[in-house]
């Protein structure tokens, strides 16, 4: 597994455990040159982060030699017309132009879904007109759960699907669609692999609607003080242990985040200790607790 420079923090006051809220101009240019110094190469940005395709933009082919995943504009509508279609088109110009006309190394849908709406099938028809123009290599897939590759596997093709997978959320790995998306030759793109920051709070961090997770938070803190590895060690070494993985996503607010994750990416590669592990016991069930987007909407 190869790590992924993801850029929502850089246009959104973005994740559960932020304290810092949106990142500077200044810090990002910071972390794009210690990502590249690093040799992190993949940027993933989209327009739903706020102005962070225009800042990666302008940054990144200063900072340092970067590929772009991209995502489309997310369509409210039920149903998808000439309207959402041109909307889409019009978005897509604009990724594009923010990133000097591509090639980009990927563009996914941002909510896959989207492509099994009325209509929603001209989405990837699109993005295969600009994969044959020559504006993006390879076309994918974003999921909100992963459940949801249940409904896309086999009715519509894609290169990429970005999907979350971590020590909480595991169903990736315990629902063999890893198997399922190799033999199809797909791309993994693993996200949200902290869990929006959740992972490292403590229990009584909580609010009260994400109660469920502070038994497997207690037992990851227990697994740190037992095997001496720090919790980011544990979440990215879960991730790197799968077979079939093939890059992860990982977001930062500072240059320091950046280098603790790379430290920690590195270490578990080269740590015994993380090889006979049991993960198992810290996975969540509920939905909501291990689906960030849905937090809000629970009482």
């Amino acid at each position: 597994m190869q790590l992924i420079l993801g850029t929502a923090q850089f246009g959104l006051d973005y994740g559960i455990s932020n304290q810092t809220g949106r990142v500077s101009p200044g810090e990002v240019t910071n972390i794009l040159a210690e990502a590249s110094r690093l040799d992190i190469r993949l940027l993933d940005t989209a327009p739903a982060y706020g102005p962070s395709e225009e800042v990666v933009g302008a940054l990144s082919a200063r900072e340092g030699d970067f590929q772009i995943v991209g995502k489309t504009l997310a369509i409210t509508d039920e149903k998808i017309g000439p309207q959402q279609l041109d909307d889409f088109r019009e978005a897509l110009d604009q990724t594009m132009a923010h990133f000097g006309g591509g090639p980009l190394y990927g563009i996914l849908i941002h909510h896959g879904m989207d492509a099994l709406k009325k209509g929603g099938g001209a989405l990837l028809e699109i993005l295969a007109d600009y994969r044959r123009g020559g504006h993006v290599q390879r076309i994918g897939i974003s999921v909100d759960r992963v459940e949801e590759l249940d409904d896309l596997l086999g009715h519509i093709d894609f290169e990429i699907v970005q999907v979350p997978l971590n020590i909480l959320n595991q169903k990736l790995i315990t629902g063999g669609y890893v198997s399922r998306l190799e033999a199809r030759n797909v791309e993994i793109h693993a996200r949200s692999l902290f869990l929006q920051g959740l992972v490292f709070l403590k229990p009584e961090q909580l609010p009260d609607s994400l109660s469920e997770a502070a038994g497997p938070l207690e037992r990851i803190q227990s697994m740190s003080r037992e095997t001496g590895l720090d919790i980011c060690t544990l979440a990215i070494g879960y991730v790197e242990r799968q077979p079939g993985i093939d890059y992860g996503v990982v977001g930062v607010t500072t240059t320091v985040e950046l280098i603790d994750i790379h430290r920690a990416w590195r270490q578990y590669q080269d740590d015994p200790a993380m090889s006979g592990l049991d993960f198992s016991s810290l996975a969540i069930s509920d939905p909501v607790v291990t689906t960030p987007s849905l937090w809000a909407g629970r009482s």
